[in-house]
């Protein structure tokens, strides 16, 4: 995770890690991702500098920092799980 996610859920978790935490726990209850969260924005990086063909650019996807967060909930109980 890039330093600058970290810091982000750190602050948010600050903010309203309670608020975040009963969604979380919400979410793993009843087996479904929040649908307001399953946004993401995507950014088109070219491939080569001046082109302007679609298929020379490639699509970054930029999940917000919660989800990942979410995501490291998952897998460590999922490993947990599994131990």
């Amino acid at each position: 995770m890039k330093e600058e996610n970290s810091k982000d859920i750190k602050l948010v978790v600050e903010v309203a890690g309670e608020k975040i935490a009963h969604i979380f726990n919400r979410s793993f209850k009843v087996g479904v991702f929040p649908s307001k969260w399953k946004k993401l924005t995507v950014i088109p990086v070219p491939k080569f500098r001046g082109t302007i063909k679609i298929d020379e650019f490639r699509l970054i996807n930029k999940f917000p920092a919660y989800e990942k967060l979410f995501e490291i909930m998952v897998h460590k109980q999922l490993v947990f799980e599994e131990q």
